[in-house]
């Protein structure tokens, strides 16, 4: 990684570690980080009654997953001001309707089966890199 120069340092076990990575993170990032988490724990409690429907009826189809897949917008250019805040609009409402027709428990168990073995800081972690340190649109990229 040092041959990108791309600023390290050492963690606990001597490993060096690259920015906003998991043992090397900046105050802004800690806070982004922080937020995420927060606003990650509100969105389980989100329609709790939609996941509780679902479970007595079996469980959502991989249909039901497939078919939100296939209303994804397409992507456009990137840099454009006004494109990404339309991707950012549509990726908070592709959140909104994952929730509204699974709910935040399936949320919450979807993110620990993507998770496993990992830490769980650094799945948050590689989604806010994506979406550079953006908390909404990491939210919304989680959840899609």
């Amino acid at each position: 990684m040092s041959s990108l120069n791309i600023p390290t340092k050492p963690n606990h076990d001597g490993e060096q570690v690259a920015e906003g990575y998991y043992g090397n993170l900046e105050p802004a990032h800690q806070r982004s980080l922080r937020e995420m988490w927060r606003r990650f724990h509100e969105l389980y409690e989100r329609n709790v009654e939609v996941s509780e429907r679902l479970e007595k009826a079996g469980g959502p189809t991989s249909e039901g997953f497939a078919a939100m897949d296939e209303n994804k917008a397409k992507k456009g250019p990137k840099g454009d001001a006004a494109m990404d805040d339309a991707k950012k609009a549509e990726e908070l409402k592709e959140m909104n309707q994952f929730l509204e027709k699974y709910g935040g428990p399936y949320l919450r168990r979807a993110f620990w089966e993507f998770t496993k073995l990992d830490h769980p800081d650094t799945t948050m972690l590689r989604f806010l890199r994506a979406r550079k340190w953006d908390v909404d649109r990491a939210l919304a990229m989680l959840a899609a």
